[in-house]
């Protein structure tokens, strides 16, 4: 796989992302000393907001976190050992990355060592909760069975969102398939015009899946916003995804409800969560691009060793299908000794996704609820 990326063209962009990255956020506490703006929120739940950069216009930028159903529900225990296909996909020899507000609790004793920090931030903040569940979902082992992991035998590097395009080349050029991202902005913290926007955010992102043809960014499709609306009453109801969940390349996840399956894997029903934000984006692509669990996912939590909780929100979701679709991708290698190109395996889930609220692809679900046993066909 490596064999096949311009890692100079990468290391490059690492390079100038990295650069810019510093500039926007010295720009930024600048204009914040200026307006008298927060450079960190703290909300009621503890978590934090932070001042990252500005928007084209001068607004302030902030990042935000969101708070064994869920593997039930995109059919990924048929693909573990003892499931009905008969396959031993725990992830085994895979390695994901999670970025999100805060480091993660690494000493949980659901992680047995295969969860690193990638950054030296060790020191637990307010967003820790929310970082520790997230990695909880993609890669808990299920020492507590309800709390148990997508891919519960992966190794999982962790992150805080600080630079988070330059660490993720950077990881890129060791091999990194996929990374969940369950952060980002608010609707209410960004003005009308940014929501559905193609934004400068997007762009650095496609940037970097062109670059990096197998890896794929799996991010929430920025809420909850569900419940509100943006500014322009002529998108009422809809068009309230921020950021890089404009993206062409990535995959943006909705957030469903439990859905009821039946023995075999079939879906039965499944609602969206009514605080799942809408698509779609102002150029009219379809966004969220899929749906996964994140209603009442439990898992771990950061406040002891042993301590879990359950949360709902697309921060939920999103991990729930990264962890799912790390499971995809150690299939395709086991069968064909290389994993598919990021492109590939996004049109695998949204094509094999099964169909939920209106016919066909819409704002809501995007292309469906995650189905990794029809995926495996």
């Amino acid at each position: 796989m490596l064999e096949q990326y311009d890692l100079t063209k990468i290391k490059q962009l690492q390079i100038e992302l990295s650069e810019k990255a510093k500039a926007d956020k010295e720009k930024a506490y600048f204009s914040a000393k200026i307006n008298q703006w927060d450079v960190f929120k703290i909300n009621s739940d503890g978590s934090v907001d932070e001042l990252m950069g500005l928007l084209s216009d001068g607004s302030p930028k902030y990042y935000s976190i969101n708070n064994v159903d869920a593997t039930v529900s995109t059919r990924a225990n048929h693909l573990h050992a003892g499931g009905s296909l008969g396959l031993n996909l725990n992830g085994q020899g895979m390695v994901g990355g999670v970025w999100d507000g805060g480091p993660v609790r690494t000493s949980h004793q659901e992680f047995g060592g295969r969860i690193s920090v990638g950054d030296n931030t060790f020191d637990l903040n307010g967003n820790s909760f929310h970082a520790t569940h997230v990695t909880g979902t993609v890669g808990a082992s299920g020492i507590d069975f309800n709390a148990k992991g997508m891919a519960f035998q992966a190794t999982v590097k962790t992150f805080d969102w600080t630079e988070d395009e330059s660490e993720v080349l950077g990881e890129i050029q060791e091999g990194l398939l996929l990374s969940n991202h369950s952060y980002g902005m608010r609707l209410f913290n960004v003005p009308s015009w940014y929501a559905g926007a193609y934004s400068q955010d997007a762009v650095q992102w496609d940037l970097i899946h062109y670059v990096s043809p197998y890896y794929l960014m799996v991010a929430l499709q920025r809420g909850n916003d569900g419940n509100v609306n943006n500014d322009d009453p002529t998108t009422d109801g809809f068009d309230k995804l921020t950021g890089h969940k404009n993206g062409k390349n990535n995959l943006i996840v909705g957030n469903a409800q439990d859905a009821e399956i039946d023995s075999n894997g079939n879906l039965i029903s499944v609602n969206i969560n009514s605080a799942s934000s809408e698509g779609p984006t102002d150029d009219l692509r379809i966004k969220p691009d899929i749906t996964g669990n994140g209603t009442g996912v439990y898992s771990t939590n950061s406040g002891s060793d042993d301590d879990y909780t359950s949360l709902s929100g697309t921060s939920m979701a999103s991990p729930n299908v990264m962890g799912t679709l790390l499971l995809l991708q150690q299939h395709h290698n086991n069968l064909y000794q290389r994993f598919m190109k990021s492109a590939t395996l996004k049109g695998l889930a949204c094509q094999t996704a099964d169909d939920a609220g209106n016919p066909g692809p819409d704002a809501v679900f995007g292309w469906g609820l995650l189905n990794a046993k029809n995926a495996k066909k």
